[in-house]
C-alpha cells in the first residue's frame, strides 16, 4: 500500500497535518494567492509518493512558534510544520494537506508500512503500530520562480545538545552517502543527504558551536549540495557526482575537523 494511501486511511481517525509557510527573508508571511506547492514523500526503503498541497488563504500574519522546520532560499525562507490532529490552526497563509502519523511497520523495514495490522509479507513479523518515517522535498512556484526545498524529515529529529555530540553523528551518516553513492543507490541516497543536511544545520546550531563564518559556510553547503547531488545523479555524469561528492568531503571536513580542535 502507497504512503498517499495510508494518509487517506487514517483521515479517518484523525486530522494530522503538513502545514507549509513561505516568508520573506525578515520573517513576514508573503501573498501564496499566485504561488503553488507540490510534495514528494520519501520514505526509508520506499516509493517516492506526491502530495498536492491545498492553499489556505488565511488573513493574518501569525505562523507557529515552535515545532516548524525552516529552509532558507535565496528569497524566501519556507517552513513545514508536522501538525498534530489537535494543534490550532494558524491564521497567516499556508499550504496544507493530510500526512501521516502512524502506520503499522516492519520493525526490521523489510517492507512499507501500511494502514491495517498484519504480518510482513517479507519476513513473515507481525506488523507494529509505529511513527510513518519520511523525508519531505517541497516544489514551490512562486514569483515566477520553481524551486526545490529538501531537508524536512518527519517524525522531526531531536537535535543534538552539543556541537561534539553533532560531529560525532555526521561522520557516520556520511559514510553512509558515500558508500550508496558508491553503489549507484541514488533513491537510498537522497533521504540520506537531507539527513546529513539536517544534521549540519543543527550542529551548527549548537550553543557550543564555533561561532565561525567557515563552520556556517560549512552547514549551509550541506543543503545546498545535496540538491546538487540530485541534479547530477539525474541529468549529469559520473564525474560531475564524484566533484560533487568531493566537496562534500570539503564540508563534513571543516565541520568535523573543528568538533575534534
Amino acid at each position: 500500500m502507497s504512503l498517499v494511501a495510508i494518509v487517506l486511511g487514517l483521515s479517518a481517525l484523525a486530522a494530522p497535518e503538513m502545514r507549509i509557510f513561505v516568508t520573506d527573508a525578515a520573517g513576514k508571511p508573503v501573498d501564496l494567492a499566485s504561488a503553488t506547492a507540490i510534495v514528494y514523500l520519501e520514505p526509508a526503503g520506499g516509493k517516492r509518493q506526491t502530495l498536492k498541497p491545498a492553499l489556505v488563504a488565511a488573513k493574518g500574519t501569525e505562523i507557529p512558534a515552535s515545532n516548524v522546520q525552516w529552509r532558507e532560499t535565496p528569497k524566501h525562507r519556507v517552513g513545514v510544520q508536522f501538525a498534530k490532529a489537535d494543534e490550532r490552526k494558524p491564521d497567516a497563509p499556508h499550504f496544507a494537506a493530510e500526512n501521516p502519523a502512524e502506520a503499522y511497520a516492519c520493525s526490521m523495514k523489510d517492507a512499507p508500512p501500511q494502514s491495517a495490522p498484519g504480518k510482513c509479507p517479507k519476513c513473515g513479523m507481525e506488523m507494529e503500530l509505529a511513527p510513518v518515517e519520511f523525508d519531505a522535498v517541497v516544489v514551490l512556484r512562486i514569483d515566477g520562480e520553481t524551486k526545490s526545498v529538501r531537508g524536512f524529515h518527519h517524525p522531526p529529529e531531536v537535535p543534538p545538545a552539543t556541537y561534539a555530540a553533532g560531529v560525532g553523528a555526521i561522520e557516520p551518516v556520511f559514510a553512509d552517502l558515500e558508500r550508496l553513492v558508491a553503489a549507484g543507490k541514488h533513491d537510498d541516497a537522497h533521504p540520506v543527504a537531507d539527513k546529513l543536511t539536517r544534521l549540519g544545520a543543527a550542529t551548527a546550531a549548537t550553543a557550543d558551536a564555533p561561532k565561525s563564518a567557515a563552520i556556517a559556510a560549512a552547514a549551509k553547503s550541506l543543503g545546498e549540495l545535496a540538491e546538487k547531488l540530485d541534479e547530477a545523479f539525474h541529468y549529469g555524469t559520473p564525474e560531475e557526482v564524484k566533484e560533487v561528492m568531493g566537496k562534500y568531503r570539503e564540508a563534513v571536513k571543516t565541520m568535523t575537523g573543528a568538533g575534534k580542535n
